[in-house]
This record gives C-alpha cells, structure tokens and sequence, in this order.
C-alpha cells in the first residue's frame, strides 16, 4: 500500500508530501499521525534543513478532513473529537517550526487552510481554490482559523466563515493569507535555490504579479455591516438587497443561506469571539465548539447529504438561526 505522507531529504531541503491525490489528499487519522511522526524525526535529526510542505497530484494541496470517516468513527462508538484532537496537535505543531515553508496548489480548503496557514511562509499558486466551507457540512471553520483570520478585518473574517466563500491565489494574497504567488511548477527550482538563504532574490525572479484584484475589493466597501446573524439570515427575503450585488457574492451568499443553522451560530459566535485570542486559546476553543456541532449540531446530516448519499437536500434540526440560538443557548453558554 502506498505510503499516505512522504518524507524525504533532497536538494538541501526536507519535503514533507501529502501523498493521496486521488483524494485530493484529505486528512485521515492515518495520514494525520504518519505526518506527526515524520515531523518529529525531522526536528530531532534535521531541523536545520528548511522544511517544505507540499501536497501530490495535479488536483490540490488537500481538500480538507476526511469527515466521512469520522462521521462512521462516531457512529462505531468513538469519542467526537478522536479525529480533531489529532489533526489540531499537528496543526498547532506547524506554527512552532521557524523555516517552514508551505508550497500549495489547486484546491486548499478546511483542514489543508490549517496545514497552510500554520506554515511560516505561505506560497500558492494564482489560480489555487482557498476556502473554509464548513457551513455547508453543518460544522464550522476549524483548524485553527479563529487564529489565522484574526489578520482580517471583522467583515472579511464574518464573510468569508460565514459564508465559506472561494478565493483565488491572488485575492488570498491581497488580503494576506498568502506571503507569494509563485507557479507549482517552479517548485523544485525554488526550493533548490532557497537552501542558499538567496529568499529575497528569488522571491524577485519566481513571483507572478498579482495584477488588479477583482472587484471584491470594492464591493466588500459597500456591504451593510450587518449587525446580528438574524439580519443576515433575512438577506434571503430582501431582493432589494440582491439586485446590485457581484455574482460571486450572491454565490456566496447562497452557500451560507444553504447552510446548517447551528453552524452559522457557532461560526458567528467564534468569530466574534476570537479578536486578539492566542494560538493555543484558539485550538482549545476548536475543540469546545467541535463538541456543540458534533452532539448538538447537523454535522452527521450534512456530511450524509453531500459526501455519503450525496443528495445534496440536508434536513436541518432548525428551520432558522434564531431556532438554534434558542435550541442551543445552554451550549452556547458555556463555550462562549
């Protein structure tokens, strides 16, 4: 069978390399300890060499937890959080390693966005997919975001969690998620000639100009600055509102309106929450919110929706976010 992560030494640098492309190299309990325990032999053997995170295949970086089979863990008698705890120690681990380098591509969304981001430099290349579409699956941006969106203003970290909205490559690096732009296909000759410490000329030779961002830039200006999640859940009856909208943020704005109830209000109440929190206050209120979704929420139903059955018609518990604010306030309350 082959191996799901690879670790090897080359050109000066060590790589560490998500190896499920048929996949889209999402995160398994497997993956997620091989990936520990090659970390740690890289810290105890050879730290001094820059450290280089990549993901195999054409495809993507990864796309995210495998939340299949932790819905099915669940459901054989497993504690809710056997998956989450694993995925978040590694997570944190990242942010502790000062040459690490993330080099992504393609799709980079959930539990890849945590992988990237805890990454001291951030590479992707222009055309890459980054989300954190969680609201879709009844759960919520995990992973660490309540730290790495900190960098963002309230209303792109609101929107973009909320909603689960796409950026491309370039709009993640205007809004400084990403440190470069540079091609996949540069990759090796990157790395090669980084283990020199030559960062700032070669950034100069390899980089792709960002050119205009889109319009998003100027349309988010103008958004109202909702004030409670009510009011955003009644942007579906306000066609006044609609009319003058970019198409992307009426796409976006469906994904969120098609969403779980009780993730829009643990996402809002994260969200809000997390202004100025430390890294590792972050990943424990993860793990808070992760039970909410799991025992409370619509977490097993959206993943039966649109991964198992894939019928695409998920049955909320709650017909609106003002029922679960009402279902879960007990919950709620001792989390936040």
């Amino acid at each position: 069978m082959e191996e799901k992560v690879l670790g090897r030494e080359s050109d000066g640098a060590f790589e560490v390399i998500l190896n499920r492309p048929k996949k889209l190299n999402v995160l398994d309990e497997e993956l997620v300890g091989d990936m520990q325990r090659i970390i740690n032999e890289y810290k105890e053997s050879t730290e001094g060499l820059p450290l280089l995170l990549t993901g195999a295949g054409p495809k993507g970086f990864c796309a995210g937890g495998d939340v299949v089979s932790v819905i099915k863990g669940i459901a054989e008698g497993r504690p809710y959080d056997f998956f989450f705890k694993q995925e978040y120690a590694l997570d944190q681990s990242l942010y502790e390693i000062e040459n690490l380098m993330g080099f992504a591509h393609g799709i980079i969304m959930g539990g890849g966005m945590g992988l990237l981001m805890g990454c001291k430099t951030k590479i992707c290349e222009p055309q890459s997919l980054l989300a954190m579409p969680e609201v879709t699956i009844g759960f919520f941006p995990d992973v660490g975001a309540s730290y790495f969106f900190q960098k963002l203003e309230r209303r792109w970290r609101l929107f973009l969690t909320l909603t689960g909205a796409r950026l491309n490559g370039v709009e993640a690096y205007r809004l400084g998620l990403i440190d470069h732009l540079i091609s996949f296909d540069k990759k090796d000759e990157f790395t090669t000639l980084n283990k020199e410490d030559e960062t700032k000329v070669n950034l100069e030779k390899f980089m792709v100009e960002d050119n205009e961002f889109s319009t998003k830039e100027q349309w988010m200006v103008s958004l109202p600055q909702w004030q409670s999640l009510i009011e955003f859940d009644n942007w579906a009856h306000e066609e006044s509102q609609k009319k003058d909208l970019d198409p992307w943020v009426q796409v976006s704005l469906g994904f969120y309106l098609q969403g779980s109830p009780v993730s829009k209000v643990v996402t809002w109440e994260l969200f809000n929450w997390c202004e100025d929190k430390a890294l590792s206050e972050c990943f424990s209120k993860d793990l808070e919110v992760a039970e909410i979704v799991s025992l409370h929420g619509d977490f097993k139903e959206g993943v039966r929706a649109l991964l198992i059955d894939k019928d695409k018609n998920p049955q909320w518990q709650d017909a609106s976010v003002k029922e679960s604010y009402a279902r879960i306030e007990g919950a709620l309350g001792k989390v936040f």
